[in-house]
């Protein structure tokens, strides 16, 4: 019993959660393993984080699944959205209402 008991313990004080590094090849080397994992985002938006990307990793009852990477960037106000691509594409949707796409500035309907 005390086994037992000493076994969920250690399993209670362990993170759910583990930091890796993205290979860019749907694997993220923790400092564990390196295990594949399915890329997980919200609907309609498809990625594949570049090889050297800082991870987050989860481990569900059907294998490994990383959740994102961390952001880069921390210039962004609050109810900002920036996207980008590794090869220097952008759209940033700013809280004013501005739309910019690759610099180009579109602004908000019915604004200046």
């Amino acid at each position: 019993m005390w086994i037992i008991e000493q076994l969920l313990q250690e399993n209670q004080s362990r993170s759910a959660a583990q930091m890796g590094t993205a290979t860019g090849s749907g694997s993220v080397q923790t400092a564990v393993s390196a295990e594949s994992a399915k890329l997980c985002g919200p609907w309609g938006i498809e990625w594949n984080a570049p090889a050297g990307s800082e991870a987050v990793l989860v481990k569900t009852d059907s294998g490994s699944v990383c959740l994102g990477t961390a952001a880069k960037s921390t210039d962004l106000a609050p109810g900002e959205l920036r996207l980008v691509s590794q090869g220097g594409a952008e759209i940033y949707l700013k809280e004013s209402g501005e739309v910019y796409i690759n610099g180009q500035r579109f602004a908000p309907k019915g604004g200046a």
